[in-house]
């Protein structure tokens, strides 16, 4: 098999199995630790990991701009403190497989705002596409219950969390960011994750404490948002690709 082929096998076994799995950490991590601290710990983690591996293959020879760190900073606010933040809140009272058919929905949020920002109309048959992507997780992850009890603060979090994910999608198209992806991953994870542990210290949260009060099973969670979500990205694949 061709080193392309393989690759690609590669990346969609990560989607699946890393990236399908994220939601289930994040509901076992905030069993025991607060949310704020999920956040912080898991993207400053990632942005160490992502920054090491940007400076092993040269992402850093040119330092990005003022310009494009505002950009990939205002990326990170409504990608990942937003977006991936209000969803970590959510899922305190509402299950794994909800907050995931939630997510599932993201290409239906992305062709919404590309409408409204850009004019970028999508096609019946890709539209029928993403509906019964939808329709295929929430049968697949449906555990019984129904989804009519779930409508409440935890719901309209994950939802909101979902379309600031769409929106800072969409916009990311316009906006100026270094031109390195892993260098601008890593400003977006400072950011969002600095801005977490912040909004957590105002709130009254104790980290070392909370920490230190954690369930095993949560701080496991927390270490594999923090490290494997990050490796699955495409940017290290395609650096694997370079280097290979």
């Amino acid at each position: 098999m061709k080193k392309d082929a393989v690759l690609v096998v590669v990346s969609y076994a990560l989607i699946y199995v890393v990236w399908g799995s994220t939601y289930f950490f994040i509901k076992a991590a905030v069993a025991t630790i607060p949310p704020t601290i999920v956040v912080g710990i898991r993207f400053l983690s990632g942005a160490l990991l992502l920054a090491v591996i940007a400076r092993l293959r040269g992402g850093l020879r040119r330092l990005p701009d003022l310009k494009e760190i505002a950009g990939a900073a205002l990326i990170g606010m409504l990608l990942l403190l937003l977006g991936n933040g209000l969803v970590t809140f959510a899922e305190r009272t509402i299950p794994s497989w909800t907050a995931s058919v939630v997510i599932a929905c993201m290409p239906i949020y992305v062709a919404f705002f590309n409408l409204l920002l850009y004019r970028a109309k999508v096609s019946p048959i890709r539209l029928l596409g993403a509906f019964a992507g939808v329709a295929g997780v929430g049968l697949l992850l449906f555990q019984g219950s129904n989804p009519v009890d779930h409508i409440g603060t935890g719901m309209m979090l994950a939802i909101a969390g979902a379309l600031s994910w769409g929106f800072g999608t969409s916009i990311a198209k316009s906006l100026p960011k270094p031109a390195d992806v892993l260098v601008s991953t890593s400003i977006q994870m400072i950011v969002a994750g600095t801005a977490a542990l912040v909004i957590g210290a105002a709130s009254g949260v104790d980290i070392p404490s909370s920490i230190a009060h954690a369930s095993a099973w949560s701080i496991f969670s927390l270490a594999y948002l923090a490290v494997f979500p990050r490796y699955s990205s495409r940017s290290v694949l395609r650096w694997y690709s370079r280097v290979s």
